[in-house]
């Protein structure tokens, strides 16, 4: 397992990580609450990606050369 999907596109077996798009959108949406809004970001909560935001990625050539079946992981 691996903690990004780069990882797996290098030949990694399989993440479950950040969706660096969702990730991108929610930055941007707190830059505006301070550029535009004007809130302070040091009274801001912290953001995350909750898990449900996540995505799975698998290498489908590694696991066939480690015979894994990953039919059920998607």
């Amino acid at each position: 397992m691996n903690l990004e999907s780069g990882m797996v596109d290098a030949g990694g077996l399989a993440t479950y990580g950040i969706d660096y798009y969702k990730l991108g959108y929610m930055a941007g949406q707190m830059a505006i609450q301070i550029l535009v809004d004007g809130k302070d970001p040091a009274t801001m909560p912290i953001g995350y990606l909750s898990i449900d935001q996540c995505e799975l990625s698998v290498n489908k050539a590694t696991a066939e050369a480690l015979k894994i079946d990953v039919s059920k992981l998607q």
